[in-house]
């Protein structure tokens, strides 16, 4: 195959060219653009003729938008094939799952699990934290964790964060007497969190009472005038058993909840060993993903 490698100004562009050129209306393709096309080729590779007249700044850098480096790549590997161009069997690669991430990558990926646990705690928050403890990670946690909305949801009264910040929002929330209408309200030992009186207190302890007694146990208990008091204790015995599946969620052991009253204290610091994840972390020694804050600042 012929080659000529001079390097000369085609619509202030270099190219190089090899064989015979086809004009097809306003765009040029040699043999080898022909055949390749089909492989290697794009659209957007083929230059035309005439230039463009400039109209802008817009036009101006449209021209630098031509890729060189794929028409010089795609050279490289015909001179490797000798002029014959074919495609070659693509071999299926094998991943390892067992094999171990890096350690950056690791780190990465806890550190956005962790901030979307949080509801995506904004970096200037989590850096602030940083720099008052001096990186110690188990303060950072534990700072966390004292926060109004996420002692809501450790203690059981409610579903998720969002529901937690719709009540402090809506100011229904008293820590020791007071309003507290910021979620991220810090709170100390022996605090009392408690709610208003109204319709808000009345839908909590309504959602408490179904999850420990079912609709059908209700109705023996109401109904007190039964004719069959043999048939009446079978049930009961029955009901027992199923009871005893049924678990209310009592919050962790630094925690002091009253289901009746809708009472939260807290009675010490919480520890690493109290504090559990929805997903796979052990705060106890994956801790080391904060310190990504100090190597790299640019963390989204």
């Amino acid at each position: 195959m012929r080659q000529r490698k001079n390097v000369t100004k085609f619509i202030k562009r270099a190219y190089r060219d090899m064989g015979e050129l086809k004009q097809y209306k306003r765009y040029t393709k040699t043999r080898l653009n022909i055949i390749s096309n089909k492989v290697f080729l794009l659209k957007n590779e083929l230059y035309p003729l005439q230039p463009k007249k400039k109209r802008g700044k817009r036009d101006q850098q449209l021209k630098t938008t031509y890729t060189k480096k794929k028409l010089k790549r795609i050279l490289s590997l015909l001179f490797r094939i000798g002029g014959k161009i074919y495609r070659k069997k693509i071999k299926k690669k094998k991943i390892n799952l067992k094999k171990q991430q890096e350690p950056f990558t690791q780190n990465l990926t806890l550190h956005r699990l962790f901030r979307k646990f949080y509801l995506n705690l904004k970096l200037k928050q989590f850096k602030l934290l940083y720099k008052k403890y001096k990186g110690n990670e188990k303060v950072i946690i534990q700072q966390l964790e004292k926060r109004v909305d996420m002692v809501l949801l450790r203690s059981g009264f409610v579903r998720s964060l969002y529901e937690a910040r719709q009540i402090i929002n809506h100011k229904h929330l008293l820590v020791n007497g007071k309003i507290a209408s910021l979620p991220g309200y810090m709170i100390n030992v022996g605090d009392i969190i408690s709610f208003k009186e109204g319709s808000m207190k009345r839908k909590l302890l309504k959602r408490l009472k179904k999850g420990l007694i079912s609709k059908k146990s209700r109705k023996r208990w109401t109904n007190r005038n039964f004719k069959f008091k043999r048939f009446q204790n079978y049930k009961r015995k029955r009901q027992k058993k199923k009871n005893k599946n049924k678990v209310r969620a009592t919050g962790p052991n630094y925690l002091e909840i009253s289901h009746s009253l809708l009472l939260i204290s807290l009675i010490e610091e919480p520890k690493l060993t109290a504090i559990k994840y929805p997903f796979t972390l052990q705060p106890e020694k994956n801790i080391k993903f904060i310190t990504l804050l100090k190597k790299y600042k640019r963390l989204r």
